[in-house]
């Protein structure tokens, strides 16, 4: 089961002066946002793991290297093919960019 989330909305004006009458400065003090900042980022390691594949390797497609890495993780995955995709490769730019479709959805020569 997993925890649930409460969302507490921002204090209004009213309810920061009954803080200040009943706890003094210290209820008016900023709260810590326990939401994290870049939840969906890939560790470091593991991006440097699949640039170095993707640059000895560069005909393997997403799900081979996706298959390496979790190979050499004792087949326990650590990325999605996809995170390795759009996340890694087209961010550093060792993606192909694909050539723009015609408008009838043919390739354009």
């Amino acid at each position: 089961m997993t925890a649930k989330h409460i969302h507490f909305p921002r204090t209004t004006a009213a309810q920061r002066r009954l803080l200040f009458e009943t706890a003094g400065y210290t209820g008016l003090a900023e709260f810590r946002n326990p939401a994290p900042k870049a939840p969906h980022r890939i560790a470091p390691e593991v991006e440097a793991q699949v640039k170095a594949l993707r640059t000895q390797q560069p005909s393997w497609g997403k799900q081979r290297l996706a298959d390496a890495l979790a190979k050499g993780n004792n087949w326990v995955p650590l990325v999605s093919p996809n995170t390795v995709r759009r996340r890694i490769l087209q961010d550093a730019e060792l993606w192909p960019t694909p050539a723009e479709p015609a408008k009838k959805g043919g390739l354009r020569p």
